[in-house]
């Protein structure tokens, strides 16, 4: 047999242990509290998804898998991630989203063929600094944990292409910004931030950039610098202005500014070829603003 796939069982199926070309096994929504420490007999395992369950550890017996690409324990109750994470030469997707983790190990590092990383949803304050070391990391989602800033071992991941940093309580973001050069998407929204970095101008392939729902007052003028951005959510800040630069995004598409604090709008707008949305709801601008009506004229859609 080479794939397993069951939903719904309340009981673990030992007849597993039986198939040694199992590739794929999959038991979803089952109810299952604990797994048999019996994986070393499905050597050739190379996708094992354990999702929406109600399990509180992992198996040792899982880390002797050394075929192993995809390991899913998303939804669970988590609390302990092994050292021995790290024996897995093959793993190429990880992800422990919905769990209960207040702690990564050093060797999360050692994860060389690692591309995705879910740990969305649990209570994380930090990361090792070995993090660094997962040179092939393309999308790491830590969405709704507690980090007060980003970790600086996120700053070195150079294969990143998104970043979901979402829900958490980030004031700051002290990290070295020339080490994202493949970013496409960044997602910054509901957190505490006051001011962008510099370093941000430094993205120049940022497609998508979400900062709604933070405490932001002003743009930095290295945001410029952003030319492939195509979509720029700024909703519920504190902003009173926005900077000329703004019509230097030539590829912008979507601007969200709704439920800030904007009485004016700066002419550069209009130079925007590309831009066909733009939300100004629950701001003080005017009716019949110039800069409204002449974006309407070139056929963009203007919320107000």
């Amino acid at each position: 047999m080479i794939g397993y796939k069951r939903e719904n069982l309340n009981t673990f199926p030992n007849e597993i242990f039986s198939f040694r070309d199992l590739r794929v096994l999959h038991l979803h929504k089952s109810n299952l509290t604990s797994l048999p420490d019996r994986f070393e007999f499905c050597p050739q395992l190379t996708d094992a998804s354990f999702y929406q369950n109600d399990l509180t550890k992992i198996p040792e017996s899982i880390f002797k898998l050394k075929n192993l690409r995809r390991l899913n324990f998303g939804d669970n109750r988590i609390d302990t991630l092994s050292s021995l994470i790290g024996e897995l030469p093959c793993l190429e997707m990880l992800d422990l989203g919905h769990n209960e983790l207040d702690e990564i190990p050093d060797e999360i590092g050692d994860l060389s063929a690692l591309q995705f990383l879910y740990l969305t949803d649990n209570n994380l304050t930090d990361f090792p600094q070995t993090l660094k070391k997962l040179t092939n990391l393309r999308y790491l989602n830590i969405s709704e944990n507690s980090f007060s800033g980003l970790p600086t071992s996120i700053g070195e991941l150079t294969s990143l292409v998104e970043l979901r940093a979402s829900d958490n309580r980030i004031e700051n973001m002290d990290i070295r910004w020339n080490g994202w050069p493949a970013l496409r998407e960044l997602h910054l929204q509901n957190n505490q931030l006051t001011k962008l970095p510099d370093g941000l101008g430094g993205l120049s392939l940022l497609r998508k950039l979400f900062l709604q729902n933070n405490e932001l007052k002003e743009l930095p003028s290295v945001l410029a610098k952003l030319k492939s951005l195509v979509e720029l959510n700024l909703r519920n800040n504190c902003l009173y202005e926005l900077p000329k630069m703004i019509g230097d995004l030539v590829r912008l598409a979507d601007l969200d500014l709704r439920q800030n604090c904007l009485k004016d709008l700066p002419g550069s707008l209009t130079r925007l070829p590309h831009l066909y949305k733009l939300d100004l709801r629950w701001n003080e601008i005017k009716e019949n603003n110039p800069v409204v009506e002449a974006l309407r004229e070139k056929g963009c859609v203007v919320y107000t």
